[in-house]
């Protein structure tokens, strides 16, 4: 954790995590769908609620947002800071999940049209007619003030670190976003469209992510398609491997036992990982205010490479 941290007490959630040893992979919410909807703010506590959004597309936000495997955050960038109804805004929507990665973009001025067009057929898989696929990488860093102190004095800190630092060419590629999840382990990120999130990271991370594709492995939570213990056990290969950290390399992950998981990567190697969930020895708050819980963490018990592997791809 960066050490411009002196408006946080030391109560704040994302320390308590930190002193208590609580590991970041494994930890991220589980979606294959992130829609951003830029909406400058402010944005309440329920961002989808109390963000000064037209009635008709809150609601519409609020039902996608509720269906299996999509998750909608409003997003906002500090060069655009119009409220003015009649600015056009953006809208991404990025799917991936570990075969498929797509990031698709529109923009809209009426919000009423994007509740009743654009959106209306996610649920469905399929992406409208008004959104186009692109091909750069961006990252949505959580500032949401209205949920939680350390995402609003990390998120904005590490936001002004990373968009000032950025080649032009690369700083509209940084957001802020709504409330991702995990505030402890702030300041927090969704990568796309690689739908990976990282947490206690610096601008190093966002500007290695945005300009050449790469991920530190000591940041990743985890890719929000996998379930924890997924997540868990690529971070780890990730880890143990740097050169596979780039979205180029594909890794693939088979359940073979309640705890074990074959990670196999594109070039063919393969790997069998175990892991095991153990309590953490401190209690820490799942957010700022909130009572002290003991949490756990994710360990890897054993791992093997498999050798000879008659199921690696040539």
């Amino acid at each position: 954790m960066n050490g411009s941290t002196s408006r946080l007490a030391d109560q704040a959630c994302s320390f308590q995590s930190l002193f208590a040893g609580e590991a970041l992979a494994g930890t991220a919410p589980q979606a294959n769908t992130w829609v951003f909807v830029e909406q400058p703010g402010p944005w309440g506590r329920e961002a989808l609620k109390d963000s000064q959004l037209a009635p008709e597309l809150a609601e519409s936000l609020r039902a996608l947002d509720a269906q299996p495997g999509i998750k909608v955050l409003l997003t906002r960038h500090p060069s655009r800071t119009s409220r003015t109804a009649a600015t056009d805004r953006y809208v991404w929507v990025s799917r991936s999940d570990g075969h498929v990665r797509e990031l698709f973009q529109a923009q809209y001025v009426d919000q009423r049209e994007l509740a009743a067009t654009s959106l209306s057929g996610l649920s469905n898989g399929n992406v409208g007619s008004e959104f186009k696929q692109i091909h750069d990488r961006f990252a949505f860093v959580c500032t949401h003030s209205g949920r939680d102190a350390c995402c609003a004095v990390l998120g904005r800190e590490l936001i002004d670190r990373s968009i000032p630092n950025s080649p032009d060419a690369l700083s509209h590629l940084v957001w802020e976003c709504s409330h991702i999840g995990g505030h402890r382990f702030a300041p927090t990120a969704l990568l796309a469209p690689i739908n990976t999130v990282v947490g206690r990271c610096e601008a190093s991370t966002i500007h290695e992510w945005v300009a050449a594709g790469t991920i530190r492995a000591g940041c990743i939570r985890g890719a929000s398609w996998l379930d924890p213990q997924a997540q868990a056990a690529q971070a780890y290969i990730l880890s143990e491997n740097p050169e596979l950290q780039t979205p180029d390399i594909h890794i693939e992950l088979t359940e073979v036992g309640s705890s074990s998981y074959r990670v196999t990567a594109q070039d063919g190697r393969s790997w069998m990982v175990h892991l095991a969930s153990v309590q953490l020895d401190l209690t820490r708050p799942d957010s700022c205010g909130g009572e002290p819980t003991m949490g756990t963490k994710f360990v890897i018990t054993h791992c093997d490479q498999l050798l000879g592997d008659p199921n690696a791809r040539e």
